[in-house]
């Protein structure tokens, strides 16, 4: 039985499931509604600046790097409904036991397969008609985590513009449709008026009133997420230690966020660098501390817009990249 050697690549595409995944509750018609509705929300001029927390993006995925007769890779598994899965050997069935997981192959039935726990450490073990192989595996949710807080926005980013291109296509439909109405219309030939109507009620056509939507579209505010063309690099408070950061920011209005930040783009570069000095490398260490920093990166570029425009708009900022050196 060949062992099942997997590429770093596949990680990410758990991941991706798993995103997709966490949105399901309830029904399968609700699952399906989940996603367009986040986006509609968003669309609504709701509160967009908090995105759901790392550890919410991936409940129901578990990561490993295993060890089995002599080869290494990472395993990654994800809960569905219907129970777990491996993304990377879809024919595998899993069943969550006690103590972890058993697996089997639909179209072997003399394997099978077990990952368990036992004392904080991961046991792998496979049995097939060449004998029993058995290996180790390692958790690696920090890694995922990490991996995770840096493609959230840009997932968020590429969801929005896709809802805008839905939009744009809706709103050319709309105008063709328009566009036909108008030449029926046009062709449309009233009766004399001593001729005898029809019963059948196929008359001409009549326009319908426009009628003022609840939400109408112009009153809707535009949700942007913009990143900092470059990214930007500042010395950390103490040991010489120097901090790379890629900046990202998620704003909800008519556009005159973004346009206030690419034209203020220096002063707000400035004052990130200058925050990110007075930050020691333990106080930027982890997670929680990278999200404290975003938030007083969005203070400080708000209070910086303000002075200068007169309004802030940042809602949430995040960092498309992190690096200490």
């Amino acid at each position: 039985m060949p062992h099942y050697a997997f590429s770093l690549v596949l990680i990410l595409f758990g991941l991706s499931s798993a995103v997709s995944a966490q949105t399901i509750n309830g029904t399968d018609d609700e699952a399906e509604q989940a996603p367009q509705a986040k986006i509609a929300v968003a669309k609504a001029n709701q509160d967009i600046s908090k995105i759901d927390d790392v550890s919410t993006l991936l409940r129901g995925v578990l990561a490993f790097e295993c060890k089995l007769g002599g080869d290494s890779f990472p395993l990654v598994l994800l809960e569905k409904r219907r129970g777990w899965t491996m993304p990377s050997a879809p024919d595998l069935v899993l069943t969550e036991i006690d103590d972890g997981f058993a697996f089997n192959q639909s179209d072997d039935p003399l394997y099978l397969g077990f990952l368990k726990e036992r004392g904080g450490k991961w046991k792998l073990t496979e049995l097939d008609d060449g004998g029993v192989t058995t290996g180790t595996c390692e958790e690696r949710d920090e890694m995922l985590e990490d991996v995770t807080e840096i493609i959230a926005p840009k997932i968020l980013q590429n969801a929005l513009e896709l809802q805008d291109r839905v939009t744009e296509a809706e709103d050319r439909m709309a105008a063709m449709q328009s566009r036909l109405d108008g030449a029926g219309l046009a062709l449309c030939k009233e009766l004399p008026v001593n001729e005898p109507v029809d019963d059948d009620g196929e008359n001409c056509p009549t326009v319908a009133p426009d009628v003022e939507t609840a939400f109408p579209k112009d009153a809707l505010a535009s949700v942007a997420f913009f990143e900092f063309p470059a990214i930007l690099t500042g010395n950390l408070k103490g040991l010489g230690r120097v901090l790379d950061l890629g900046v990202g920011v998620l704003t909800q209005d008519d556009g005159t966020s973004v346009a206030n930040i690419e034209a203020h783009m220096p002063d707000l570069s400035q004052e990130v660098i200058a925050t990110m000095s007075t930050y020691t490398e333990q106080e930027v260490t982890g997670r929680e501390a990278r999200q404290a920093l975003a938030e007083d990166l969005r203070i400080t570029m708000n209070a910086t817009l303000i002075s200068l425009t007169g309004v802030g708009g940042i809602d949430k900022v995040h960092f498309t990249f992190f690096s200490i050196e």
